[in-house]
């Protein structure tokens, strides 16, 4: 019978911290490495037997997964929670190990192997960038609003000669490299969207989910790239819970203890959320939906909320199906749950 071993990982750029727990969970060993494929793979090395690694959620964590996937039976990623105590990186490696031998682990943190996993890079820099051209342009437009400047609309961010109309010679000079700045961004974030629009035709996945209503190349991207696999999620109600479109009461005899918070990926919200507003937009099944459940006496609010939770499961139901979106399938099941409100 193989030797088991829990080995708790806490990895960093310059260093890694190592303890080994056996089957009975003793420690038999703690060791500091350089963060250095050859010296990593030499302290695995010594091990022979069945190897369940634990590791926190960190910077280096998805090359870490890539490097010691086939060197173990099983890596498990989790997402330290608020320490009350001191922590070490020994200690806290410890009790990563010991709640993995004891299946207590809390959070786990999803990785794979999966070349989609690449996307993450590219889509969280995306986002980096975003918030910058955001937080410029605000600098920017306030110069002008010290001088009681209407703006005629995004021409303020395209036109320099809008400069000139400043009131004093300090406020030409910082908005000089600001519209600069701005420029240099937006020209990256056209580089951006091109790649996005490229990885369409690179990806399958990609450009199945651009066949739904209110996503495009930008939020199919931005799908994939967190979800990775769709087969994650056993049910859509699973999907709901980590895109963070549900709530979870905590209910006893009829009276309510608040919510539980489901840890999720804040970002997806944000996807779905902004989709709905592409979907009323337009004119398809989604769209006839919210206005069936309007027409069918639900709030404003309450439908808005099932658009975006419609949304999600037809992302989830094409990518598991592989097959493209089919609005006269959706318009024909619509028809069937809201005959009376149809004829």
């Amino acid at each position: 019978m193989a030797r088991k071993y829990y080995i708790g990982l806490d990895g960093h750029s310059k260093n890694c911290f190592f303890v080994v727990l056996n089957s009975q969970g003793k420690v038999i060993r703690r060791e500091k490495t350089p963060t250095s494929e050859a010296q990593i793979l030499q302290f695995i090395r010594q091990y022979s037997g069945e190897i369940h690694l634990v590791m926190d959620e960190t910077t280096i964590t998805q090359w870490l997964y890539v490097l010691l996937n086939d060197k173990v039976e099983r890596i498990v990623v989790t997402q330290s929670e608020r320490h009350s105590s001191s922590k070490t990186d020994f200690k806290e490696a410890e009790q990563h190990a010991q709640d993995l031998r004891a299946n207590n682990l809390k959070i786990r943190v999803y990785h794979s192997c999966d070349a989609l996993m690449e996307l993450r890079a590219m889509v969280s820099g995306y986002k980096d960038l975003i918030q910058n051209v955001v937080a410029e342009k605000n600098r920017y437009n306030a110069l002008f609003r010290q001088s009681a400047i209407t703006r005629a609309g995004t021409s303020l961010y395209k036109d320099a000669e809008w400069i000139k109309s400043l009131r004093t010679d300090s406020q030409r000079f910082v908005a000089n490299p600001l519209f600069e700045r701005i420029q240099l961004l937006e020209r990256h974030r056209e580089l951006y969207e091109k790649q996005f629009r490229e990885n369409c035709n690179t990806h399958k996945e990609i450009r199945l989910l651009t066949s739904v209503p209110g996503i495009g190349a930008i939020r199919a991207n931005q799908i994939v790239a967190q979800v990775v696999s769709p087969y994650r999620f056993p049910t859509k109600y699973n999907f709901f819970a980590y895109c963070l479109l549900v709530r979870h009461f905590q209910n006893s005899d009829g009276v309510t203890y608040g919510q539980k918070k489901p840890h999720g990926q804040s970002d997806l919200k944000g996807i779905f959320k902004s989709s709905r507003l592409s979907v009323l937009k337009g004119s398809s099944a989604l769209r006839l939906k919210y206005d069936l459940m309007l027409a069918n006496g639900a709030s404003q609010k309450a439908a808005f909320n099932a658009l975006g939770r419609s949304i999600a499961s037809t992302v989830l139901g094409v990518w598991k199906s592989g097959q493209e979106y089919n609005d006269k399938k959706t318009r024909e099941r619509l028809n069937s749950t809201y005959k009376n409100n149809l004829t």
